[in-house]
């Protein structure tokens, strides 16, 4: 790989190849050599670990301020990176902030908690570039869920967001529901199978349903039928 110039896709999920951290480092180093046309990059249930997840971050502080690496696409999904190496990656993004064209960022599945959130949530707030983001299967729960939606609040770039299965409770339903209200971009929100009840997720639901660009100036009320109504209102200042 270190002397291919024209590679543009990496798949190393099929077959779950089992890379680990070792042959995540060695990838890394071959990415810091040469990775100028790849654009997507998939280890998908590699087993990498934190350890893989820094070699990783590692080569993108390194390779994106110095070349034209044109990755569009890291998934990273089911490797156990656990919230040291959410934090790692989240970091090299955030550094890499003017030269980024990452769109798409798929940490589903990968033990990441409240702290790793927190580096996700300061990375979205920095980030104008990222479109989707799947952080789903990982226990963010509330804290978790409450940082996310600080980040909301500000980023105007992100349209999908994969929040289904992270322990989320009443408490983070209602900080996602008042962030949507200031959010003018996204357009998907899966919350599915989290601890909140149905009322919170009719709620989140309802402001969905308002399209991005009104929700700052539309009040959202849902009834105790479930039934939802909207009116405009002065736009926040």
């Amino acid at each position: 790989m270190e002397a291919n110039k024209a590679l543009v896709a990496l798949d190393l999920s099929i077959g779950q190849n089992n890379i680990r951290a070792p042959g995540a480092k060695a990838l890394s180093d071959a990415l810091k050599a040469n990775s100028h046309a790849l654009s997507k990059l998939s280890l998908k249930s590699n087993m990498i670990g934190a350890e893989g997840a820094k070699a990783l971050a590692e080569a993108i502080k390194e390779n994106w301020p110095h070349s034209d690496l044109k990755l569009e696409t890291l998934d990273v999904a089911w490797n156990f990176i656990g919230d040291d190496g959410a934090r790692l990656l989240a970091k090299a993004i955030k550094a890499n902030n003017q030269t980024t064209v990452l769109t798409t960022l798929d940490l589903h599945g990968n033990q990441i908690g409240a702290m790793g959130a927190r580096a996700i949530s300061r990375m979205l707030i920095a980030n104008g570039v990222l479109t989707a983001l799947d952080l789903s299967n990982n226990p963010t729960k509330d804290e978790g869920a409450t940082l996310l939606a600080e980040a909301l609040k500000v980023n105007g770039a992100l349209k999908t967001l994969d929040l289904e299965s992270n322990s989320i409770g009443e408490d983070g339903a209602v900080a996602l529901t008042e962030a949507l209200k200031e959010n003018g971009a996204l357009v998907k929100l899966n919350v599915g199978l989290n601890k909140f009840d149905a009322s919170a997720q009719a709620e989140i639901e309802a402001v969905m349903k308002v399209p991005p660009e009104q929700r700052r100036r539309t009040s959202v009320a849902v009834g105790a039928d479930g039934s939802v109504s909207d009116q405009v209102v002065i736009a926040r200042m």
